[in-house]
């Protein structure tokens, strides 16, 4: 039986493609995040690491 007061050990995985094509992050699909945060908004998975990219400015 596992016990209570251990917690889990994470383990490395990697993303492997992003649909965020608006994230500063997002790098031609690719997250370039040196950490990424996935929670859960109802049953849905969402990305608590999207930072919006910042717009250029203008001349």
């Amino acid at each position: 039986m596992a016990n209570p007061e251990q917690a889990p050990t994470p383990t490395g995985a990697s993303v492997s493609s992003c649909a965020a094509t608006d994230c500063a992050h997002n790098d031609d699909r690719s997250c370039t995040a040196t950490q990424v945060m996935i929670s859960l908004e109802g049953d849905r998975p969402v990305c608590g690491s999207y930072t919006p990219e910042t717009p250029a400015a203008r001349p």
